[in-house]
């Protein structure tokens, strides 16, 4: 998604790797944001890394917090 500039939105999204975080994260990163998304555990990384390349998802970045 763009905005009037013609830039990416970019989006960071703290805790999501469960509940409301990683349901935002996910429907965020569907409608093109650049998303940001901090986890804690290796298990919860992985899980994004299932989910980008299943989805087909081009702008999501990952992290991880240990």
């Amino acid at each position: 998604m763009r905005n009037k500039k013609n830039d990416f939105l970019k989006i960071f999204i703290t805790g999501a790797g469960s509940g409301i975080g990683k349901l935002s994260a996910i429907a965020l990163a569907r409608r093109g944001y650049e998303v940001f998304a901090g986890v804690k555990f290796e298990e919860e990384k992985e899980f994004f890394e299932k989910i980008i390349i299943q989805k087909q998802l081009k702008f999501m970045f990952l992290f991880a917090i240990f």
